[in-house]
């Protein structure tokens, strides 16, 4: 902070929780959550696995789709909820 100039200002900044790992709410900053949230948003946006895995740089398919790819509720619900419009089996019976 030798750019600092003014006091008031070295003491301002010092006192700022910018750039720290864990702010004034606890809320701590992982720079490596972030290949995790990247590789999570290919899969939902249907990307190949071995394209995300490419994208990744990693070494195995086991790595990217089990250890970076993390599903919530939400995103099963919506893939469930795209079999309702294909044929279920009482339409194979009725034909």
């Amino acid at each position: 902070m030798k750019d600092v100039a003014k006091p008031v200002e070295r003491r301002r900044r010092e006192a700022s929780d910018f750039l720290c790992n864990i702010d004034a709410d606890g809320q701590v900053v992982d720079f490596h959550s972030l290949r995790h949230g990247f590789i999570t948003h290919l899969v939902v946006a249907n990307v190949p696995p071995k394209v995300a895995q490419a994208l990744a740089r990693h070494s195995t398919i086991t790595l990217t789709m089990d250890r970076y790819t993390h599903l919530e509720i939400s995103d099963l619900v919506e893939v469930v909820g795209r079999l309702a419009g294909t044929t279920g089996s009482d339409d194979r019976q009725a034909g």
